[in-house]
């Protein structure tokens, strides 16, 4: 939808607009902005998606572990330290949180190099599908984390 006519895309980005509703938090606001210019600056529109689970699995961890400095480190080693000490956090949403973040996350923060015969670090397909999948894990998140849930809906940090 997003290649087709002017009625066409509006209506890809209205439903995109749907999908990726901000709470209101900046990562998804400036995500909703990106997701205006696919099919262009699609490595910014997953960059942004990563920093929105990126925030929340921090107020897990610090909710979890009381560590200050889980506010400080990277989505990767968070997710570890979950992983390691075994909160409770079920196995598939830690193994979904790994991937999310050395396939998408990662390359969108900190990858400019282009896959050989594209244009673009992702495809609009990429990204939109990345969407999803960010909507899904927050949900995810915010089941198991008061204080991601909080985080999410701009209230008191923790």
């Amino acid at each position: 939808m997003l290649a087709g006519s002017k009625t066409r895309k509006r209506e890809a980005f209205y439903r995109l607009h749907e999908l990726v509703h901000p709470p209101p938090k900046r990562p998804l606001y400036y995500a909703q902005h990106e997701l205006e210019f696919l099919p262009r600056w699609t490595r910014d529109g997953i960059r942004y998606l990563g920093d929105y689970i990126d925030m929340l699995v921090k107020a897990m961890a610090f909710e979890f572990t009381k560590d200050p400095n889980c506010k400080k480190r990277s989505l990767g080693r968070n997710i570890q330290l979950l992983e390691a000490k075994k909160y409770g956090i079920p196995p598939d949403l830690i193994e979904r949180l790994e991937r999310y973040n050395s396939f998408l996350y990662q390359p969108g923060k900190h990858d400019f190099s282009l896959p050989s015969g594209r244009s673009h670090r992702f495809t609009s397909r990429e990204v939109v599908l990345t969407a999803f999948i960010t909507m899904k894990l927050a949900e995810d998140i915010k089941k198991l984390s008061q204080y991601a849930t909080r985080v999410s809906l701009d209230q008191a940090e923790p």
